[in-house]
């Protein structure tokens, strides 16, 4: 889905709409998804370092008493843990917000959910209504899944480069400086222009080649239209 001169216009419009579609709704929801997954992380942290804590603390124990522990005194130990180290995720979350020093990274696989919810959302009620059996031979919502990612693979290649992914886990993405600017409508234009063979000159030939017929009074009104059909 990268640029293409000897691809038709229309094939080339529909590529550059399936592209700037997806970057525009990662612009919109980039912020909310790396909180989740800031806070995803700190519950980790979190969940290690009570375990770490727990370990000790029962190791201790069982040196002291010369005896393996019950499972009713690591029960207490745990419990004991979880109350005392309550907030400890909340408080590693908002730690790392506010030190937050970089574009937003998001969970490749959570964006990809929250682009389907958005534009095909019946796949995923559907798929979440069924059970085991069914779930596993949906081929609707794996097949749409393909789609969004092989157009996210599109924004990720280096000759578009609206998209990257993060240096230290490639499962995490973040919106590129160029990816901001294509994300608005003016972006988009403005990259197509530049691209040579773009999306704007598609819609004007057409345009102009059907007002021929009607009147040149009317291809302002045809462009809008047919923007609005992409």
């Amino acid at each position: 889905m990268t640029s293409n001169p000897k691809k038709g216009i229309f094939t080339r419009m529909i590529e550059i709409w399936k592209m700037w579609r997806l970057v525009c709704h990662f612009r919109c929801v980039r912020l909310t998804l790396a909180n989740k997954l800031i806070e995803e992380k700190a519950k980790e942290k979190a969940q290690k370092y009570i375990v770490e804590n727990t370990k000790k603390i029962a190791l201790k124990q069982v040196q002291e008493l010369k005896r393996q522990l019950t499972d009713n005194e690591l029960d207490v130990i745990i419990s004991s843990e979880k109350k005392e180290h309550e907030g400890f995720e909340t408080y590693l979350a908002h730690k790392e917000a506010s030190s937050y020093h970089k574009e937003a990274t998001v969970n490749r696989n959570d964006f990809v959910d929250s682009y389907i919810r958005k534009f095909n959302g019946e796949l995923i009620t559907n798929y979440e209504a069924k059970g085991f059996e069914a779930k596993i031979t949906d081929y609707g919502l794996r097949e749409k899944k393909l789609d969004v990612n092989s157009v996210l693979e599109s924004c990720l290649d280096k000759e578009n480069a609206y998209i990257d992914k993060d240096a230290d886990n490639s499962s995490y993405i973040y919106l590129t400086a160029k990816g901001k600017k294509f994300a608005s409508l003016d972006g988009l234009l403005k990259e197509e222009i530049t691209n040579g063979l773009g999306i704007l000159w598609s819609l004007i030939g057409t345009a102009a080649s059907v007002a021929i017929a009607v009147k040149w009074s009317t291809v302002g009104e045809i462009v809008v239209h047919l923007w609005s059909k992409v």
